[in-house]
Parts: C-alpha cells; sequence; structure tokens
C-alpha cells in the first residue's frame, strides 16, 4: 500500500491500523480482543476480509478501525484490479467479489515475497523445500543450529530482491504435552515408577498408577499369564480395553465439545493424545478449576482449567485428544447427561491403543532445579558400566561422517580462535585459508573471521564453497584412512590448496559458490577440478557429464585390451588407483554405468578403428582368409537380460522383453589360416543365413574373394551354396573331427578314456600330409551335392560296426596296423578304422553320450554314413590342395574356435547379469586384442618367443594417439565458446532401450512374481553400515 502512495485523507488512519496488526497483534488480541491468540489471529483475518464481528464485540473500537480499514483496502484494489473485479461479479458463487479482489492482490504480493524467498534457500540445495502458504518448510541441515539468524538473512534477502520488509519467525505446532509444559505453572518430579511402568508400551497403566490405582496396576503387571501380557509382549503396546479388563478400573470414554471453554470436566482422567507421533496417555487430576494436575509418566505439571482447556483446543494433535473417566466402579449413566455414546461406540474407543516413547521416562536435566536432590539418591555409574555400554554398541555401524563433521568444525573453530593475524599474499590480498579463491583487500582483512563465522557453518558442512571442494575433503579423509594417516587432518585447508593448483586461470575472488565454474577431469595423475573455460580449450573428451584427457584415454585402453575386456568396475578403478598420483582416487567413478561410456568413446575414437581396419587389411595382405574356421559357443549369451531361456515354453517367450528374433543366442566366430581371429559377434544363430549376413556384413569384398576353404561342425550343402555366393573362390568345405571324439568323452564325464584316446589317434590321420600324393589323387572336394553310395566291403563293416561282430583279434590287429602318419586315401579304411575301434572298446560305445542324449556306438555308426564320411574326407583334400609351407600354422578343424570358445566362456564366468549391447561392446574388444597380438607376435618377429600375454602388454605401450589426432578428434565436440558437447555413445542410447526395456517387462508380469522377500545384508569389515549426518555428493539414498 506504501508503494501505491495513497493521497485519501483516511489512508494516514488506515495504515496506522494496518501496523497495529502487523507489530502488536498479540498484544491487541490479549488486551483489547481478550481472546486466546488462535481465535484472535481467526477474527482480524476474518473482518480485514469484510466479514462481521461476533455480538459480543459489536462494539469494539479496534474492530471497528479495522473494519474502515478493510473497506479502503477492498475499494482499493477494486480500483487497482477492475478486470478481476468484473470476473468476481460475474461469478455467482462469490457474495463479496470486492474481498476476493482484495484477496488475489494480497496474494500476489505473497507470490512474489516467496518467489524471492524459495530461490534465496534453493542455492543452499536444501534436501527438501515446500510451501505451506505464506511460508516454506525447509530441511533442518539449511537452517543451522542459529534459526533465528537464518530468518534475518531471508529477511534481508527479500527486502533487497522485492523491497517489501517482512517478519520471518520459525513456525512452532506444539502438541498437546508441549504447551502443557510450555504453560504450566510449576513443574515438578515425582519419585521414578516401579521397573514394569518404565517399559516402552506401559503408559497406560503408568497413568493409572498416578492417578491413585496402585494396587489395582501392580496385580495387573504381576499377572505374567494373562492374555493382555501375552499380547503386549508381542505388540508392545496396550488397549484401554486390555488395562480396564485387567486392572477392573472403569474408563468411560468422554468427547469434548467443539467448545472446549463449555467442556464440563471434573475429576480423575486419562488423557489419551500423541507423543512424538505415536499414541500416548497421561494422567489429569481436575480436582477444581484452580489447580489441575497432569502427569507423564514421573513428570508432574499444575495448571488451571482454562491453560488446560487452551492447550487442547490449540495442540497441533486436537484431532486426536480423548478423555477418559477413570472411576472404581462402573458409574450410572445419568451421572453424564451430556454422554451420547451407545455401547457399540463405547466399545470402539476402548480399542484405542497407546505406548509410550524412548524418552517416556523425562531426563532429571529437564529441571535443573530438582535434579540435584534425585541424583543424590541413583547409584553412581561405576567404570564397569560404562565400558559395558560401550561394548553394546553395534560394532557393524559406522558413524564415520559425524567425525569427519567435527574434525571440520574443529579446524573452523580453530581457525577463529587464533589470535595471530593473516597473511597477507603476494597479490596484497588476505585470502581465506579454508575456501580456494575468496579473498579480501587488506583494509577489510577483519572481515576474513565475519566471512568464516558466517559461511564456514554447520548448514553448510563447513564448506562455503559448494559440494565439490566437500567432495575432495571426503577424498582426502579416506585416503588418509586407508594409509593409516590419521595424524595430518587440516582438511579444508588442504582441499583450498589442491583446487587452487588445479584451476587454472583462478576464479573470481568475490564468489563463494564455485561449483557452476569448475569440473571434474579425469588425468592421467588422477581426477582434477579444471576451470570451466579450461575445458572448452583444452584437449580434452566430454563423455555425457564425465570429462578425461589423453593419458586416462591410453590407460583405459591398454587396461582393456590386456585384461581381455574384462571390466568390473574394481578391477578397472583398481588400475587407477594404484597409478594415481594424487590423494583424490576416491573421485574416480565407481560404478559401471560411468565406465561404459567412457571405454566405448575411447574404443570409438578413429585411431582404434583405424587400428582395426589395419590390422585387417594385414591379414588379407598375408591371406589369412584362405583358409578359415566357423563355429559359435552360446555359455556367454546365458546372462544377457529381457531374455528367454532357450528351453522355455511359448508363454515365457512372449513375456519376455526381446522376442526370439531380436535375442543373441550365439556367440559366432572366425578364425583364419594361422588362427587370427578374423570374427566374433553375438548373433541370434548359428544357421547358414546368418553365417553368410555376418560374413558379409564384417569383412571386404578383398577377404571374402580369399576364401577358399571353410571348416566346421556342421556343414550342409546349404550352408556351402550360401557361402559360394558369397565367397566366388570357394573350393571345399571339411566337417571338424574332433568333435566326435568330444561327443565320446562326454559319457566319461568329460574325462579321456582309452577308446577316446584311440578315436582321437585315428582322427589325427584327417590332418596327416603324403607329400607323395596329390590333391588329384584324392578325389573332388564333396560339396553335400551327390555321393557315391557305399559298396559292399562298406557295408559289411558297416554291420559289424553296427551288432560288435567283429573278432576282437582282427579288430586290435586293424588298429595296430594303422600308420598313423599318413592319411586316409579312401572312405573305406576310414570306416574299417572305426569298425575295429567299435569293437575293440565294446564296453565304452554302450554308454550314452549326455550331449546328444545318443550311444557312443551310434554317433560312430553316423560317422561312417556316406556324406558324413565325405565331409570328413574333405580334410585330407584341403590339406594336400595347400603348399606345404602353410600346413604348420593350419589348425585342424574347428579347435582354435573351441579354444577361443573356452576363454570367452572363462571370461564370461562370473557375469551374472548383462545387457546385449555390454555383450557386443566386449567382444569387439576381446577380438582386438587377439587380432593384435597375433599379428605382432607373426609378422613382428622378435629374437626370442614371447607369450600372448607378453606381446599385448608391450604391443599396447606405443601411444594410440598423437597430440595432433588427439586435438583433432575432441575439437569435434567444440561448440563455440560455449561447454563441450557430449560425445555421441551409440551403444550407450542402445544399452539404455535395452534397460527400459527389460524393466517394462518386469512390469508387465503379475504382481505376485515380483514379491520377494527383502535380503538381509551381511555385514563384514568392507560392508559397514554407514549411518551419519554427513550429506555427500550425488542422489540422496538410504545409508547402509
Amino acid at each position: 500500500m506504501d508503494r501505491l502512495s495513497p493521497t485519501h485523507p483516511s489512508w494516514k488512519s488506515v495504515r496506522c491500523t494496518l501496523e497495529q496488526c502487523a507489530k502488536e497483534r498479540n498484544a491487541i488480541i490479549a488486551e483489547q480482543l481478550k481472546m486466546c491468540q488462535k481465535d484472535g489471529k481467526s477474527l482480524m483475518i476474518k473482518v480485514f476480509n469484510g466479514g462481521t464481528p461476533p455480538p459480543s464485540l459489536v462494539g469494539n473500537e479496534f474492530l471497528f478501525k479495522l473494519q474502515k480499514a478493510s473497506l479502503f483496502c477492498r475499494w482499493t484494489a477494486v480500483t487497482l484490479l477492475p478486470e478481476v473485479y468484473e470476473r468476481c461479479m460475474q461469478d455467482q458463487s462469490r457474495e463479496h467479489p470486492d474481498a476476493s479482489c482484495l484477496f488475489y492482490l494480497w496474494s500476489a504480493v505473497e507470490d512474489i515475497v516467496l518467489d524471492a524467498w524459495t530461490n534465496f534457500v534453493l542455492r543452499q540445495k536444501p534436501k527438501h523445500i515446500s510451501l505451506h502458504f505464506d511460508g516454506i518448510r525447509v530441511s533442518r541441515a539449511v537452517v543451522g543450529e542459529d534459526v533465528e539468524g537464518f530468518c534475518r538473512v531471508c529477511t534481508a534477502h527479500i527486502q533487497e530482491i522485492t523491497g517489501y520488509k517482512v517478519e520471518i519467525r520459525p513456525k512452532s505446532n506444539p502438541d498437546l504435552l508441549q504447551d502443557l509444559r510450555l504453560s504450566s505453572r510449576s513443574r515438578t518430579l515425582r519419585g521414578l515408577l516401579p521397573a514394569p511402568l518404565q517399559q516402552d508400551g506401559n503408559c497406560i497403566p503408568a497413568a493409572l498408577h498416578n492417578l491413585g490405582f496402585v494396587a489395582e496396576v501392580n496385580a495387573f503387571l504381576e499377572d505374567k499369564e494373562s492374555e493382555e501380557t501375552l499380547y503386549f509382549s508381542r505388540r508392545k503396546h496396550r488397549t484401554y480395553a486390555q488395562v480396564q479388563k485387567g486392572t477392573g478400573v472403569h474408563m468411560t470414554p468422554v468427547i469434548l465439545p467443539l467448545d472446549t471453554s463449555s467442556a464440563e470436566i471434573e475429576g480423575k482422567y486419562v488423557v489419551h493424545c500423541s507423543k512424538q507421533g505415536r499414541p500416548h496417555a497421561i494422567a489429569l487430576d481436575a480436582g477444581s478449576n484452580t489447580e489441575w494436575v497432569v502427569a507423564d509418566g514421573n513428570a508432574e505439571f499444575i495448571l488451571d482449567r482454562a491453560s488446560f482447556l487452551k492447550a487442547v483446543s490449540s495442540a497441533c494433535d486436537k484431532r486426536h485428544i480423548m478423555l477418559f473417566k477413570v472411576t472404581a466402579s462402573l458409574p450410572p449413566k445419568d451421572e453424564h447427561p451430556k454422554f451420547t455414546l451407545n455401547e457399540t461406540e463405547r466399545e470402539r474407543f476402548l480399542d484405542l491403543q497407546a505406548a509410550a516413547g524412548e524418552d517416556f521416562i523425562v531426563e532429571l536435566d529437564m529441571f535443573p532445579e530438582e535434579a540435584e536432590d534425585e541424583r543424590q539418591h541413583d547409584e553412581p555409574v561405576g567404570q564397569d558400566d560404562a565400558e559395558s555400554q560401550e561394548q553394546e554398541e553395534d560394532e557393524s555401524v559406522t558413524t564415520v561422517g559425524d567425525i569427519l563433521l567435527q574434525n571440520l568444525k574443529k579446524e573452523v573453530e580453530s581457525l577463529l580462535k587464533q589470535q595471530t593475524q593473516l597473511r597477507q599474499g603476494a597479490d596484497g590480498r588476505v585470502r581465506c585459508p579454508l575456501c580456494p579463491f575468496r579473498s579480501w583487500s587488506w583494509h577489510n582483512r577483519c572481515r576474513v573471521k565475519k566471512h568464516v563465522r558466517e559461511y564456514h557453518s554447520a548448514r553448510k558442512q563447513y564448506c562455503a564453497s559448494g559440494t565439490k571442494q566437500l567432495k575432495i575433503v571426503i577424498a582426502l579423509h579416506d585416503q588418509d584412512m586407508l594409509q593409516g594417516t590419521t595424524t595430518t587432518c587440516a582438511y579444508l585447508r588442504r582441499s583450498a590448496e589442491v583446487l587452487r593448483s588445479t584451476i587454472v586461470p583462478s576464479l573470481s575472488i568475490n564468489n563463494n559458490d564455485i561449483d557452476r565454474y569448475i569440473r571434474l577431469v579425469y588425468t592421467g595423475n588422477g581426477p582434477e577440478y579444471w576451470n570451466l573455460k579450461t575445458t572448452v580449450d583444452s584437449p580434452i573428451r566430454r563423455v555425457r557429464n564425465l570429462y578425461y584427457d589423453r593419458s586416462f584415454a591410453e590407460a583405459i585402453y591398454r587396461y582393456m585390451l590386456v585384461n581381455n575386456a574384462k571390466a568390473d568396475v574394481y578391477g578397472l578403478a583398481n588400475a587407477f588407483h594404484v597409478s594415481v598420483a594424487n590423494d583424490l582416487s576416491s573421485l574416480l567413478p565407481s560404478h559401471a554405468k560411468d565406465w561404459w561410456p567412457m571405454i566405448e568413446d575411447v574404443f570409438n575414437s578413429p585411431q582404434i578403428r583405424d587400428l582395426r581396419q589395419n590390422l585387417l587389411q594385414e591379414c588379407i595382405a598375408s591371406e589369412e582368409f584362405q583358409c578359415i574356421s566357423i563355429d559359435a559357443t552360446m555359455r556367454c549369451c546365458l546372462p544377457i537380460m529381457g531374455q528367454a531361456r532357450i528351453k522355455s515354453s511359448a508363454e515365457e517367450r512372449a513375456e519376455a522383453a526381446f522376442t526370439e528374433n531380436l535375442s543373441l543366442r550365439r556367440v559366432f566366430t572366425v578364425r583364419g589360416r594361422t588362427s587370427a581371429v578374423l570374427l566374433m559377434r553375438a548373433a541370434r544363430s548359428e544357421d547358414a543365413e546368418t553365417a553368410c549376413r555376418l560374413l558379409a556384413e564384417e569383412f571386404p569384398a578383398s577377404a571374402l574373394q580369399q576364401v577358399a576353404f571353410v571348416a566346421a561342425d556342421n556343414p550342409s550343402r546349404k550352408l556351402y551354396s550360401e557361402l559360394k555366393r558369397i565367397c566366388p573362390n570357394l573350393q571345399g568345405m571339411s566337417l571338424d573331427t574332433v568333435h566326435l571324439a568330444m561327443a565320446w568323452e562326454y559319457s566319461t564325464s568329460r574325462k579321456r578314456s582309452k577308446g577316446s584316446a584311440a578315436l582321437r589317434r585315428l582322427l589325427s590321420k584327417f590332418a596327416a600330409v603324403d607329400t607323395k600324393c596329390s590333391a588329384r589323387s584324392l578325389g573332388r572336394c564333396y560339396d553335400g551335392g551327390f555321393c557315391q553310395p557305399l559298396n559292399a566291403e562298406e557295408e559289411r563293416l558297416r554291420r559289424q560296426l553296427e551288432d560288435r561282430t567283429m573278432k576282437e583279434g582282427v579288430a586290435q590287429r586293424i588298429l595296430d596296423e594303422i600308420k598313423l602318419d599318413e592319411p586316409f586315401y579312401t572312405r573305406v579304411e576310414w570306416i574299417r578304422a572305426i569298425a575295429a575301434l567299435t569293437n575293440v572298446y565294446k564296453d565304452e560305445v554302450r554308454k550314452v553320450s549326455p550331449g546328444p542324449n545318443r550311444r557312443v556306438w551310434e554317433l560312430l555308426h553316423s560317422a561312417t554314413a556316406p556324406e558324413r564320411a565325405e565331409w570328413y574326407m574333405n580334410n585330407v583334400r584341403i590339406r594336400h590342395a595347400l603348399s606345404a609351407q602353410r600346413l604348420r600354422l593350419l589348425p585342424s578343424g574347428t579347435t582354435s574356435n573351441e579354444a577361443l570358445h573356452y576363454e570367452i566362456n572363462r571370461c564370461f564366468k562370473e557375469t551374472q547379469k548383462l545387457h546385449q549391447v555390454s555383450l557386443q561392446q566386449k567382444l569387439e574388444i576381446l577380438q582386438l586384442g587377439k587380432l593384435l597380438s597375433h599379428n605382432r607376435a607373426l609378422y613382428h618377429h622378435t629374437t626370442k618367443q614371447v607369450q600372448h600375454g607378453e606381446v599385448l602388454a608391450r604391443a599396447t605401450r606405443q601411444s594410440i594417439w598423437s597430440s595432433q589426432d588427439w586435438s583433432i578428434w575432441c575439437a569435434e565436440l567444440v561448440d563455440g565458446s560455449g561447454p563441450k558437447m557430449k560425445a555421441e555413445l551409440p551403444k550407450e542410447d542402445a544399452r539404455a532401450r535395452q534397460r527400459a526395456a527389460v524393466r517394462d517387462s518386469v512390469k508387465r508380469k503379475p504382481a505376485a512374481s515380483c514379491r520377494q522377500s527383502k535380503a538381509t545384508t551381511r555385514r563384514t569389515a568392507f560392508t559397514l553400515s554407514r549411518k551419519d549426518s554427513l550429506v555427500r555428493g550425488g542422489k540422496k539414498s538410504r545409508c547402509g
């Protein structure tokens, strides 16, 4: 109203009335209106908004002035807001449109004030803030210990921003017990209650004990076998009906009227109320109007009738207050003419529960005057008792955060107590020792301690610069603890020095909060905070909100390759914990969701893509693709989330996040002529179409043109035709020989037996080469088409294999005469050898092989079928078609694939869950490492033999990025003068979509299938529960 500068003659008196309402409201209510504060405040608001005073106050002088002020303000609002007034006039539901217009006016002003206030509080980053009409509710940590000081700071800020001078005070909502403590004339302590009554949950018997029913209560508590006692032992609370039944004392519920001043209360009562949010019972002895006695446990309050009823009417738990009239026998109904409860309603109220809280017994220091007398009767606490209390503390719980806050508090207090003057810096200014950049001129050096006192406070956890300095404090503390260093603390000073040393150029000397101007950058020396402007100009990468430099990227590149893409966050983080040069390793990422985006960005760099292509071209130049072997494994695909089990039903497959066409069931591998890992990809299946599609997608045309021979464990006419379509120079395909021996050993628990060893010796003949024999003499490679049928001799041998009728001596002689250094020249030789083997080891071939679920002799019988025998014979034909110089490094069939599958499955052995894209990403890194070490060892010879691990470790020592390459790659993220753009992460985006699909599929399942019992955390020295008041950075979660 002052801003409007009214010129009306009555404004002076109106302003005086409004000023009285603002500054003298409590005195006006008490002296002129003669009402309680709650009712007086409601009446003043009602009159100001155009309401009529009650008949008893019609001639009140102040209310008359308030009515005049109301009229003036309402018409002022109508004049200012004519459109609002016109809308209110059109609204038939508004009886007083001028009052509505005034409401909109002062509500708008109130919103302006609240907006400035909440913006100021939000800068302090509270855990909780909510609006409550003309006030706010904010977490205690922001307010700190000095509540009045916080209110003064908020008042000054509001006046500075809006120009309105407001008065802010803490809002208190006392319950009945708190009101009674404040309004009582005297407070005394009774003797301590008997031990049973001090138990949590015995407040109703304690109230009866304080009302004089001592014998009845003692008899009730001594009955250990009653139903009420068993109920109390389980629930730790009692009902009024149980206590009435057990003691024989009658408690009749009494409903208080809305106007408590007219309540007829006399005698002894148990008052049902709340205490710290829990239902509670206290004793009331209403003997006379001048002296009522309220007893809560061992505390006694004396007050008059009006004070008690006033406390009841203004208590925040007013709706929960209930009185129970206590009598030794059931009173007649005519003693309570206003008592209207029927029998059912009385029983319901008697079923109310009550239980005292932990502070049921009032501490003696609440009443210092009586405390000394009570302490004289207490037993002294000995040293043994103190030690036993310490031993009872749960050692699985640590309060290290509170200890750290205490250290910070001591550091601040030590600075404030320091008598010597602060030193002047080289720039002639005095810096706050606890802040990285805040400083003042020399003649304002007295403001340093004022700054420390005001901003290095408990509500800011003693860090005035923001949460990022606090993260450094926590990192320094944790490093000191792990190194066993506990003597040197000074965490605020040390953290400020760390920030000053890494943030270049320095930040403004006039700002406290520096969080928005700095960014965490991961470097080869460890985590560092950099100036935001420096991150724009420097050659660093940004992945989401993570920054890293070239040395950090090279460390990730080396670790992932050397460790076969085993990127568990602990192993990767531990490698950096060992190598970082500073004490801030706690700032390293601790979750896979932060590591994998950086890993993807590193391995998606142009230089690593070029490295992969160069290695592939090196293989093509050496004709690595002349002979390839293809195979697939499935075990590492089992942990993929969102896929149905392989043998699941149709219903389970329908409920899965990914359909069968989108599921990845196999890891498809391709190895070259010298066992180079040419391809490693997860796919839906290993059928002919999938195999050809993967080869066409991954290999260039020059590589596919080299393919002349292919080894597989499932050759077929279809697979040969599909491969022939993309590999025009394909000449032959062979069946892997080792799988037959592996199937035999399945029947002996994967152990080699005499029979399987003999079979392996026979199968080695397929890898033998006769230099005197030409490829043409062995015939053309079988392509899955027409096959020469069995002749009479082959038929006879297969029958002897099937019924095992060959004489054992003849069979043994056949095996002894076989020359293992010569190949099988004809199909009949292979069938004769297998028939002899079957008749020599008759007991072993009768066993069932669990994988194929067939007997061993049946597998051998199928291996001698015409088509299958021809696929086996292709091994001999292919080896004789190659030059002798290329045979020594040529693997047998798909044995190199099987060795690779064993290594892949071992890498994923401990993996419980992963997404599809994570599996693909790991396979790509694993293949790059295999190919890099293979090419370095085969095409770049060393003077001595070096194992795969050492070759890879030493090959990755060379920097993958030159300074120029790295700068060019980082320049892609530059977006003018603003912060760098985030790198594109297609795999991370795909992982997010897959994660969402898995989450949605879980939500679609019935609730019963998702209900799980809460797992109990097994506490060890490494999994202590952290329960403290330290607010750490990031999203707040339940401690543990």
